[in-house]
């Protein structure tokens, strides 16, 4: 019944949709599928995840899912016992995806802790349906792999008995998502993107490009800075090596941090931060509180920038970022920081010759 390929369930899905609409139940935001409106279906297939993780989304909204309160309706006999992460009587699929001790654990230990705790989670699909339209694309994504990972050690533990920690459920789902989208085709970017070029400071300012990298298998992490002048001229550029790094939200706003830092031993005068983490940008441009797992680094970020004069963050393309981008990943083979200050490494010297240009 379960074996449909992933391309076969989501035109299925599409199709049924279409039904609905077509019946005059698809008119409002919110149908009678399962209590999840048209337009969350439809944002489901387009979410960068790998599929298998798509149809175990698919299969959580419809309830399909075989947990031992499932098995037990469809008549299966016999002592199927309870919920084989905490040992609850019953499991259930609002169980195991919000309610178990254990998944609580990995919602608190994840970047997601704000989305597990601020949403309204009595009603499971209505839950995923806020996740679906209100959330950004970036923390959907890691909320499937998340429950896709979940799901995964609740099966683990089931045939073999060996569970791992929470965190190490975490970890994993973090770096598979990574890997996932590291491997994806390149999309064509806007024209205004691929025109997109480093572009000089105003006259007497200073230009600071910083970017961040991380190397999965090993968890280090990488931060490029590179400083110029309104003529284009090298000032001075640093490598930062960091160690224990769990995402590449995390080393891009230890990276952050460094160039802000960085920026202080330039001495007086106006300065401008630029780096290509838009999210990163955003969070530390904000007056919001952030509630992530990097809180203390987004508030010491903006602490550090209060105290400056004159200097202000923004985002800019990738394609506008080479050098810093360059350095980030020269110093994740570094055994630690590394700085120049009179010629810049001979590692950039073509890039920074092409951006002068």
């Amino acid at each position: 019944m379960y074996s449909i390929y992933p391309k076969k369930i989501s035109q299925l899905s599409y199709h049924l949709i279409k039904f609905f609409e077509e019946a005059g139940e698809g008119t409002s935001d919110r149908t009678l599928f399962y209590g999840v409106s048209t337009h969350a279906w439809s944002r489901l297939w387009q979410i960068c995840v790998p599929p298998k993780v798509k149809v175990l989304i698919w299969r959580v909204l419809l309830n399909i899912l075989p947990t031992r309160e499932r098995l037990r309706s469809k008549g299966i006999q016999g002592d199927i016992g309870g919920c084989v992460l905490c040992g609850a009587r019953e499991e259930t699929l609002h169980h195991v995806l919000l309610e178990c001790p254990f998944t609580a654990l990995i919602w608190q230990n994840s970047p997601l802790q704000t989305e597990w705790r601020d949403r309204d989670t009595r009603d499971l699909n209505g839950w995923l349906e806020q996740n679906l339209m209100g959330g950004e694309r970036h923390k959907t994504e890691l909320l499937f792999m998340l429950m896709w990972n979940l799901w995964n050690e609740r099966n683990t533990v089931v045939w073999t008995a060996k569970r791992r920690s929470p965190c190490e459920v975490v970890d994993g789902a973090v770096r598979l998502l990574h890997e996932f989208k590291e491997h994806q085709p390149t999309k064509l970017v806007p024209l205004s993107r691929a025109q997109a070029k480093w572009q000089k400071p105003p006259l007497g300012a200073i230009k600071i490009n910083v970017d961040g990298a991380l190397h999965v298998q090993t968890g280090s992490g990488g931060g490029g800075i590179i400083a110029r002048d309104s003529a284009g001229c090298f000032v001075a550029a640093r490598a930062c090596r960091f160690t224990h790094v769990s995402s590449p939200e995390h080393a891009e706003v230890l990276a952050l941090r460094a160039a802000i830092l960085f920026s202080q031993d330039l001495g007086p005068g106006p300065k401008i931060i630029e780096g290509d983490a838009q999210g990163v940008i955003r969070t530390v441009q904000t007056t919001l509180e952030d509630r992530s797992l990097l809180s203390f680094l987004f508030s010491d970020c903006k602490f550090l920038i209060s105290q400056l004069e004159n200097t202000s963050i923004q985002f800019v393309f990738r394609e506008a970022n080479r050098v810093a981008h360059r350095l980030a990943r020269l110093a994740i083979t570094l055994p630690g920081t590394l700085s120049w200050l009179q010629d810049p490494p001979d590692a950039v010297c073509d890039v920074l010759v092409e951006d002068s240009l």
